[in-house]
């Protein structure tokens, strides 16, 4: 039995390989920990299906729970894209609504769309698209709920997998990446102080090996750390053992440990990670926003469960109310007389309240002045802003040497003079053309361009005129 309003259960399931694993979670406080585990069997027939979730309801020793599947054949598509700049986050909305009315139009059969939107720093912003299987998810809601077991939260699992140790001291800040695959693909996960950054999707590679799967894995991390302006090869990895390559030494490499929170018990399978991981966003719905159940579905299962915890609150506190009452009786006639005295203590307060009051308008006056001399002389110059900029416009056929940069005689400005070499002449146009159009770059300038030593390439230098403020 557990008390409503006080401790929260969630029952997360995955359907995998034939098999409905399970974990029922627990929180207490800030605390999060597993239960109680099991599994069983998925058959393919609507009956049997029904036989296997009636044997879950069973097992389940919580009374009040919210419910929480994964199910990673509802995945049909993992998108990331870079946003536009804009000024206002209205925009960056209006703009995101467009793009799924796009990729609306451009999927194939009934899709749900759901977005997550990652603050890259204050200019630069990424949003990842999870598309799903619109009717596989309608035919997995329905399915519980004929079973008295509505779907509070249903989710893919791809992300949900990197979730599972997100309450792990080690894992708490900083950056890390995660690897895991399901359904023939492959998954990269990356995390910023626990919340999701990027998610990129490839095939599984069980005909090549581990070793190609995780060099995969090591060029799109290289990329986000050059992305976050961190040093290369910073981002630790953690895998499932069933990643595990002996030959693998680019980085460094922790097998990943499901959170349970019992420190008496043994770690738990890896098997579970993705049932873990789905049952702690749902406590914690901040992680990321994808989400793959209707809105009627939703509100169903939340005001079943509302009821639940409603009615047991009210049993429950029918003892305590009548005992509360009949003891502030008795009370009162205590406390009235305490009452006098304490009006009498106020009113030499309220005396002493005046001379407070004068002296915290001096102070609020004294702090004003300090804040209009910081905002002369706390500018900053972010010259990060450059390397950004750069970063977006240079392509693979594109060798930067040499960045020499100086202050101009505008603040938020600085010049800059690229010294590189091009694999071909069309590529220095084009990368011009880039710089031209980047909201950052002003006045693009070459300044030479000439065939290099070796005969291989087409040495160049251009002046650009860069926004740092």
């Amino acid at each position: 039995m557990n008390l409503p309003f006080i401790e929260q259960r969630v029952i997360s399931a995955e359907i995998i390989d034939g098999q409905l694993l399970w974990v029922e979670l627990s929180k207490l406080g800030s605390r999060i920990k597993v239960i109680q585990t099991g599994e069983l069997p998925w058959e393919a027939s609507f009956q049997e299906r029904e036989e296997t979730l009636s044997g879950l309801k069973k097992q389940i020793q919580g009374d009040i729970y919210s419910v929480t599947l994964s199910y990673s054949k509802l995945l049909k598509q993992v998108i990331s894209e870079e946003v536009p700049f804009f000024e206002s986050p209205e925009e960056v909305e209006h703009w995101i609504k467009n793009r799924k009315d796009e990729l609306f139009r451009e999927s194939v059969g009934e899709v749900l769309i759901s977005d997550h939107l990652v603050d890259i720093d204050e200019d630069v912003r990424r949003v990842i698209f999870q598309l799903v299987d619109k009717e596989l998810a309608g035919r997995s809601e329905q399915l519980f709920r004929s079973a008295e077991l509505p779907i509070n939260h249903l989710y893919t699992g791809a992300t949900e997998f990197g979730h599972c140790h997100i309450l792990n001291p080690e894992v708490a800040e900083g950056f890390h990446s995660v690897l895991h695959k399901k359904e023939r693909k492959c998954f990269l996960l990356s995390f910023k102080e626990g919340m999701l950054q990027q998610v990129s999707a490839f095939a599984d590679t069980e005909d090549v090996g581990n070793s190609y799967c995780l060099d995969q894995a090591h060029g799109f991390i290289q990329s986000e750390e050059l992305t976050h302006q961190l040093e290369t090869g910073s981002t630790t990895l953690f895998i499932p053992d069933v990643l595990n390559s002996s030959e693998y030494s680019k980085r460094s490499v922790q097998t990943i440990t499901p959170h349970d929170g019992r420190k008496e018990f043994d770690e738990l399978p890896q098997k579970y990670s993705t049932a873990i991981g789905a049952g702690i966003k749902s406590l914690y719905p901040g992680l990321d926003q994808f989400e793959c159940i209707s809105d009627d579905t939703k509100a169903l299962a939340n005001e079943t469960h509302d009821k639940l915890t409603f009615r047991k609150t009210a049993v429950l506190l029918v003892a305590p109310l009548a005992l509360f009452f009949l003891g502030s009786y008795v009370w009162n006639s205590v406390v009235e007389y305490q009452l006098q005295e304490t009006s009498q203590v106020m009113e030499a307060i309220d005396d002493k309240l005046s001379i407070v009051q004068q002296q915290r308008t001096e102070v609020q006056a004294l702090f004003s002045v300090y804040k209009e001399f910081q905002g002369v002389t706390g500018r900053e110059t972010n010259t990060a802003k450059v390397f950004t900029a750069l970063n977006q416009t240079i392509r693979e056929k594109i060798t930067l040497d040499k960045l020499t940069l100086s202050m101009s005689s505008e603040p938020s400005k600085a010049q800059v003079i690229l010294t590189g070499t091009a694999e071909e002449e069309t590529a220095i146009s084009s990368f011009m053309k880039r710089l031209s159009s980047h909201p950052w770059i002003k006045n693009p300038i070459l300044l030479s361009s000439s065939l290099s030593k070796d005969g291989q390439g087409t040495e160049f230098s251009i002046e650009i005129e860069a926004i740092v403020e």
